[in-house]
């Protein structure tokens, strides 16, 4: 099969391209692994296959709408801002 006609079928029945399909998925895998803190950013973004941290911090911020360390964040509402009375109080 030609890599024309494979695009044109892997298009047709996934709905998006074979290199878009793969960057989404490796994103997937890697939000994933922020979400369940198997590793700091950097090392997530060389585990699917981000030669660069920028790189990846790019391309996981157009995919999900914010930077890859908001995942890897600690929760809101565990940390000392509420037990010190909160900086947000009122709203």
């Amino acid at each position: 099969m030609s890599r024309s006609s494979f695009y044109e079928r892997f298009a047709a029945l996934v709905g998006c391209s074979p290199l878009r399909y793969q960057n989404e998925w490796r994103l997937t895998l890697a939000r994933d692994m922020l979400i369940a803190r198997e590793a700091r950013v950097g090392e997530v973004a060389l585990r699917v296959g981000y030669e660069s941290e920028a790189a990846f911090s790019r391309a996981y911020k157009a995919m999900f709408g914010h930077p890859p360390r908001d995942e890897s964040a600690p929760p809101t509402g565990t940390g000392s801002r509420e037990q010190d009375g909160g900086l947000q109080q009122g709203k």
